[in-house]
C-alpha cells in the first residue's frame, strides 16, 4: 500500500512540474521571450510560405480529366467483334 501511495505522489509531482513548464503569463506570452534568431526564423518561415503559395498560383489549370486507359477499354456503346 505504501508503494502505491509513494508512486502516486511521485507521478503527481512530476506531472505538476511538466504542467508548470507550459503555463503562460497573464498577457499570453510564454515565460521565455523570443530571441532575434527565433524572430528571423519566423520571417524566413513566412517568406517560404508566401513563395510556396505564389508558386502554386503559377501552376496552370488542367484541362479536363486524363484517362491513360482510354485506348484499352471499350466504349460503352460498342460491342466486341466475334460474339
Amino acid at each position: 500500500m505504501g508503494r502505491i501511495v509513494t508512486a502516486a505522489i511521485g507521478m503527481v509531482l512530476l506531472t505538476a512540474a511538466a504542467h508548470a513548464q507550459g503555463m503562460k503569463l497573464n498577457d499570453g506570452r510564454r515565460h521565455h521571450p523570443t530571441t532575434p534568431e527565433q524572430a528571423a526564423d519566423e520571417d524566413t518561415k513566412r517568406t517560404r510560405e508566401k513563395d510556396y503559395k505564389s508558386s502554386l498560383d503559377r501552376i496552370p489549370a488542367q484541362g479536363g480529366t486524363v484517362d491513360p486507359w482510354q485506348n484499352v477499354r471499350e466504349k460503352p456503346n460498342q460491342t466486341k467483334s466475334g460474339r
